[in-house]
């Protein structure tokens, strides 16, 4: 949807796509929620939530795949399941979840804060968005697309989607108690994940400036070995998404019309 707005990828000229980005202009915001690295619960008062953030959205996705009447303002239930597809990888990427927040001193150096109650307020850094390893490398997009590129040694989806399947899964990858609550848990778990991630960071200066000037770029060092140990992680991620998402489809209570309509 984000590419079909710039008239660019598959959907750039999609009638479909094209209505839903009119009714939901918002969609953009719908990947993500800069949550603080030490953040311990998912509530709608956390630092970093938001009415329309990637946890809201896949809720909201579940409860219209489950409605047995649809609004004429929401969205098709077809359109939800394909969503809580697209999330349910977004909620295992870490930087969609957990974000840093900085302290900067008098030289502009970063300081990295976890905590959610000293990080109200502060600059964040966009999900690593803002924190660049190189003149035009984000860390967001290294998780994004580089990493996954590394986990996949040139396999195609479908062959590493079947090599995926085979490392079977592990128990902690279950969800605990009522399904609906099993986001909150994954969420929770990501950020953990990308806490890690940010542990082998070395911060830089940062730069400030634009209309309200704020911050702009943070610079980083990787660690030695960062790519290599992360891609790791990555792989896991990849595979636990697909088991959970394959569990939260079987528990949904579809209605009777079936997830078509």
């Amino acid at each position: 949807m984000k590419r079909a707005k710039k008239k660019t990828g598959p959907l750039a000229h999609d009638s479909e796509a094209q209505r839903f980005n009119e009714t939901f202009p918002d969609n953009r915001e719908w990947h993500f929620v800069n949550l603080p690295l030490d953040t311990v619960a998912y509530t709608d008062q956390a630092v970093g939530s938001r009415s329309n953030d990637i946890v809201h959205t896949i809720r909201r996705c579940i409860a219209i795949i489950e409605s047995k009447t649809l609004s004429h303002s929401e969205m098709t239930r077809a359109q939800a399941l394909r969503w809580l597809v697209h999330l349910l990888g977004d909620l295992h990427q870490p930087l969609h979840l957990g974000s840093g927040y900085y302290r900067f001193d008098d030289q502009h150096r970063a300081h990295l804060i976890t905590d959610p109650q000293q990080a109200a307020g502060m600059d964040d850094d966009h999900g690593g968005n803002l924190l660049f390893y190189a003149a035009e490398e984000e860390l967001h997009a290294l998780w994004d697309d580089r990493l996954v590129t590394a986990v996949a040694q040139g396999r195609s989806y479908q062959e590493l989607a079947h090599d995926l399947v085979k490392r079977g899964h592990q128990p902690a990858w279950d969800g605990s108690g009522a399904y609906h609550h099993w986001i909150d848990q994954w969420t929770i778990e990501s950020i953990h994940e990308g806490k890690s991630a940010y542990q082998r960071l070395i911060f830089g200066a940062a730069e400030f400036g634009g209309a309200h000037d704020g911050l702009q770029k943070i610079t980083i060092t990787l660690s030695p070995g960062y790519e290599q140990d992360e891609a790791k992680r990555v792989e896991q991620q990849l595979a636990k998404a697909g088991y959970r998402l394959a569990a939260i489809l079987n528990a949904l209570r579809w209605p009777p019309t079936g997830p078509s309509h």
